[in-house]
């Protein structure tokens, strides 16, 4: 994220300072990045009503932080999630995710 995407995203959320959104965005990441395996246990155990729950609570945050990338991924997470046969879109979906924290967690220097 660049300079300037972020200080629109800081406006957008009624100029907080970039510290506390970073700090925010860190918590998010860090969630998202144990969530992973629990999407991928999800989508093998066929419990398509945790993966919705998941995806809707992932697009939510995701969305509120202006994490576009996420955001994006999760929408399309949860429009498919109770759809049987989008298994392979599914998994497609959760690996995209996983690609987004490591990029993110090097944006937002996390450990």
């Amino acid at each position: 994220m660049d300079a300037l995407e972020k200080k629109k995203i800081l406006a957008e959320l009624g100029d907080i300072p970039e510290e506390v959104y970073d700090d925010l965005a860190r918590v998010f990441i860090g969630q998202l990045a144990g969530r992973i395996s629990e999407l991928k246990q999800a989508c093998r155990t066929g419990d398509r009503a945790a993966l919705k729950q998941m995806a809707h609570t992932l697009k939510g945050t995701s969305g509120n932080l202006r994490l576009h990338q996420v955001y994006l991924l999760t929408v399309e997470l949860n429009d498919i999630a109770n759809d049987q046969e989008a298994g392979p879109r599914v998994e497609e979906l959760i690996s995209l995710l996983a690609e987004c924290v490591a990029v993110l967690k090097k944006e937002f220097h996390c450990s």
